[in-house]
């Protein structure tokens, strides 16, 4: 957990991205020996920011992809850029995060190169995104509580609006409109 945060810390406050991919495969390695379930998701989670940070987008959203997909069997036959329905996704933050997380990347992935697949990739992840905040808004009682979740979120809904605004303006498409 140390190593971890420790990781984390180096890549957020960009100190050493290279010694935080380091200290992330430490943590995978102790991770394949040792099940630490509350481990694993954030370890991959930093370990997919550190590669997209890297230059290595593909690997990162290969990384992240796996933590979508965490059962083998659900994992056959999906796509790089496919998203699991929203029925089977738990609405909570670690899913929100890991979401977040494949957005960002697929983003790096587009600034890189814009291809209209990728684009279509991240408008489906942030309107996925966005129904899962819904669902999650839906499911809280107090008042108070929905708004923080609305300011903590609102990149996500521009994020939403952008990326299909993009898409509308590339292919004249009225469902991306709509």
């Amino acid at each position: 957990e140390v190593l971890n945060n420790y990781a984390d810390y180096l890549r957020e406050y960009k100190i050493d991205n290279n010694k935080s991919l380091e200290n992330y495969v430490r943590c995978m390695v102790y991770l394949s020996k040792n099940e630490q379930d509350l481990l694993k998701d954030p370890v991959h989670i930093g370990y997919s920011l550190s590669l997209a940070e890297a230059g290595d987008p593909l690997k990162a959203l290969e990384t992240i992809q796996s933590v979508l997909y965490s059962d083998y069997e659900k994992n056959q036959g999906t796509g790089t850029y496919d998203n699991p329905s929203i029925e089977t996704i738990k609405p909570d933050k670690k899913s929100l995060k890991v979401l977040k997380t494949k957005y960002k990347i697929l983003w790096d992935i587009y600034r890189r190169s814009p291809d209209q697949k990728t684009l279509i990739a991240a408008s489906n992840t942030s309107e996925l995104i966005v129904s899962l905040l819904e669902k999650v808004r839906i499911n809280i009682s107090e008042e108070e509580s929905r708004l923080i979740l609305g300011d903590r979120y609102k990149d996500s809904y521009l994020n939403a609006i952008r990326d299909f605004n993009l898409l509308y303006n590339k292919t004249a498409d009225y469902q991306y409109m709509e």
